[in-house]
């Protein structure tokens, strides 16, 4: 668990870079999958401009869905911490409904 708030801090610093001068402020929601051996997914979205990004999308899921459609956010990219099928499952169908 360590290891993905690393990789999710790290990601946050260059993306928050790219906000330099305006005022933001950065919000993260942890989706649950499911219990055992699928993970969970976030979305991670700055308040001001509603630019969001997906990480470890590991399935199809309504909830996450319905988060970025109830906010309003403009997904600009999936992450993945890393290749196994829990974190990526769901990448092609966001690619394409975002057009990411």
């Amino acid at each position: 668990m360590k290891k993905i708030f690393g990789v999710i801090l790290f990601v946050l610093t260059f993306w928050a870079n790219s906000f330099a001068g305006d005022q933001y402020m950065m919000q993260m929601i942890d989706i649950e999958h499911g219990s055992g051996f699928w993970q969970n997914g976030y979305v991670l979205y700055n308040t001001i401009t509603r630019d969001a990004l997906i990480v470890d999308p590991g399935q199809i899921d309504q909830q996450i869905e319905s988060f970025i459609h109830d906010k309003n956010l403009i997904v600009q990219a999936i992450f993945n911490t890393h290749g196994h099928g829990d974190h990526v499952g769901g990448n092609a169908h966001y690619q394409e409904l975002y057009k990411v």
